[in-house]
């Protein structure tokens, strides 16, 4: 499986980003790396700390950056529950594994107080939760 598959994708970090989630993960999203493969072509790749240094260190280029966030990452950020308007009810994270699908939602008893968000990767599931959550003020930015 391609690192690509594991981590959340470079739409939804940049999002996470803009949305002022702190940048601290493992892997980080390059955008732009140029590629000579006769084209002078760019690619947008995942690098780990070690091949980020070393692309920086040997280029001139100023890349764009975001966190490439794991599901691990993002279930940590995520480790948080979630009371109904009267604070009656607490509600957790629920994650489902269809065929082709993840899906994910803040829930209780078969009861969600969220959309469900489903995606092929659960990292870009749980990136999208994450985004409706601070977009709604249900949760603050992770510091």
């Amino acid at each position: 499986m391609k690192l690509e598959e594991q981590v959340v994708s470079l739409k939804l970090a940049k999002k996470l980003k803009e949305l002022e989630v702190e940048q601290e993960s493992y892997f980080v999203w390059v955008e732009g790396v140029p590629f000579f493969d006769g084209n002078h072509s760019e690619r947008d790749l995942v690098l780990n700390p070690n091949d980020l240094l070393e692309l920086t260190d040997n280029c001139d280029y100023d890349f764009e950056m975001a966190s490439a966030f794991t599901v691990a990452e993002l279930g940590e950020i995520l480790n948080t529950e979630l009371t109904d308007q009267n604070e009656n009810d607490s509600f957790t994270l629920q994650c489902a594994n269809a065929i082709d699908f993840w899906a994910v939602a803040f829930g209780n008893d078969g009861i969600t107080i969220t959309p469900q968000f489903e995606n092929a990767k659960l990292a870009d599931s749980l990136a999208e939760i994450l985004i409706y959550l601070l977009e709604n003020n249900l949760i603050e930015v992770p510091s």
